[in-house]
């Protein structure tokens, strides 16, 4: 079995109600000013945001991320690729974060090559999956609708990371 899915990694991290203010305010940055409502990104940060019950009225200070800053980048980096596409604004977004929690730009690089190969592995898991399934379904079976195709598409996204034995991310 593989390592625990992003949200119970949040939730596991015990973050302090101001922290998690931080830490939700900071994953909104990432889908920007205007998310449309229903997107992929949207609804991923939403269920990402579920982990972090008791956030605090006011946010620490981003630097209260720093011991939780390899979640954090891997939790915007998750967002970051929901729709397909990693943009040059939200890279340019998350470098910035990942330099002011102390992060090298190789560290950073290791760690988005690291969140997107799990998202690939991941989708080709699930392809196998629903392969195996559409060839022993019947085909009178009911559809669940396209809410449920977005619910299931925005927990297959969640990703865990680990970090390779003799690394330092």
């Amino acid at each position: 079995m593989g390592a625990p899915r992003l949200s119970t990694r949040i939730k596991q991290a015990g973050l302090a109600p101001d922290v998690a203010r931080t830490f939700a305010e900071g994953l909104r940055e990432v889908i920007g000013e205007d998310p449309a409502e229903g997107t992929t990104k949207a609804a991923l940060v939403d269920r990402i945001l579920g982990a972090l019950a008791g956030q605090a009225e006011a946010a620490a200070p981003f630097e209260a991320l720093w011991p939780h800053g390899e979640l954090f980048l891997t939790a915007c980096v998750t967002v970051a690729v929901a729709d397909g596409e990693y943009r040059v604004g939200e890279a340019r977004l998350i470098s910035n974060h990942a330099h002011r929690l102390g992060f090298s730009a190789r560290q950073l690089a290791a760690l988005e090559k690291r969140v997107i190969r799990r998202i690939v592995e991941r989708g080709a898991a699930v392809r196998r999956r629903d392969e195996a399934l559409a060839a022993g379904a019947a085909l009178d079976a009911p559809d669940p609708g396209p809410a449920a195709a977005r619910r299931e598409r925005t927990e297959e996204l969640e990703v865990t990371e680990t970090v390779p034995p003799g690394s330092s991310a």
